[in-house]
């Protein structure tokens, strides 16, 4: 794996959870989880999940966002910044905060 981490794309963050026991624990696959979200839930977390950025690689490719139009369609980019995509944000974050506190709907 020598030097993949500093790959401008797959490799961004890969120093922040290399050797991290506490953010690495998930990946034992918890249960219930099903083999197609793991695999998902992989891509996300070495940024291998197809976006505009990582599935096109050439001089002449458009990496602009398909929903909002930014420059660069990267995960990160998705995950936090697409203003398209903030109502799912919102909605996840809140399933998420019900789900904490044993409001299951």
């Amino acid at each position: 794996m020598a030097g993949w981490e500093w790959l401008p794309v797959q490799g961004v963050g890969v120093r922040h959870f290399l050797r991290s026991n506490v953010s690495n624990s998930w990946l034992r696959r918890p249960p219930g989880m099903k083999a197609c979200t793991l695999h998902r839930c992989l891509q996300l977390r070495i940024d291998t999940y197809p976006t505009r950025t990582t599935l096109l690689r050439g001089p002449e490719d458009v990496l602009e966002c398909r929903l909002c139009r930014f420059p660069h369609e990267t995960l990160h980019h998705l995950l936090s910044k697409c203003p398209a995509l903030k109502h799912k944000h919102i909605r996840r974050h809140d399933h998420i905060v019900d789900l904490r506190r044993g409001d299951h709907i």
